[in-house]
């Protein structure tokens, strides 16, 4: 087992043990008095793998999903660098196609509940994105708080992670490229923040959902190659006053 598995397995117990030296049984209780791995070292992998999609990667597989709800969840995760959780959360209400001077292609507002970070955000549409979203509404209308990107078998209920990746994994087989190892959508989210890398942090953190500028720099962010090079390149020469 590697020490990324170890250190997922060991974050996940230290959570259940944080609750637990909180909660209070039916006599008053809590169930532990302190947290057991409390200053344990917990291994850490030194060189994680971190895939990230190409460009033309994320284009045929696009191309291949045709038009159907993958697509539009594939559009909307290149142009917001949301996660997969989020988005097959959406709602037709979430979706607001009022233009306005600020959003002058509408705004897609992201509930606190289907994000890790528990915070609503309202984000403009890119022209992109809106062009895509009306295909999708177009073939598959949504009224209220129904789900944008339901599930086959009941239309209440949202896609499920699992349908939406086997949705993804045919669209991959179809446009005959590579599958890349580990979690494909985080690989996709990354593109958009590399991507972006040059736009302004905060704003960046805001439409793609980040209240923490370490992980979406560490763990999302790539090296660009060219970047790289003009960096080694590129010098702004230091000289004393005179």
């Amino acid at each position: 087992m590697k020490d990324r598995a170890i250190e997922r397995d060991m974050d996940w117990l230290v959570q259940v043990f944080n609750w637990a030296v909180r909660f209070r049984d039916d006599s008053g209780r809590y169930l532990l008095s302190e947290n057991p791995l409390r200053g344990f070292d917990i291994p850490a992998e030194l060189n994680p793998r971190r895939p990230i999609v190409p460009r033309d990667w994320m284009e045929k597989v696009i191309e291949a999903a045709g038009p159907t709800p993958l697509r539009a969840m594939l559009v909307i995760a290149d142009e917001t660098g949301r996660r997969l959780s989020a988005i097959r959360q959406l709602q037709g209400s979430d979706i607001q196609l009022g233009r306005t001077d600020a959003w002058p292609h509408g705004a897609i507002r992201w509930r606190y509940h289907s994000d890790k970070v528990n915070k609503d955000w309202l984000v403009p549409m890119s022209t992109k994105l809106r062009t895509e979203v009306d295909r999708h509404l177009a073939a598959n209308p949504v009224l209220g708080d129904a789900p944008l990107f339901p599930a086959p078998q009941n239309h209440r209920k949202s896609v499920s992670k699992d349908r939406a990746g086997a949705w993804l994994l045919t669209a991959i087989k179809r446009a005959g490229v590579q599958k890349l190892d580990g979690t494909l959508w985080h690989a996709i989210r990354r593109l958009w923040i590399t991507e972006h890398k040059e736009m302004p942090l905060r704003e960046r953190m805001y439409v793609a959902g980040y209240l923490n500028r370490q992980t979406m720099e560490m763990v999302y962010e790539h090296i660009d190659p060219l970047l790289l090079q003009e960096t080694v390149e590129t010098r702004r020469e230091y000289r004393e006053a005179r």
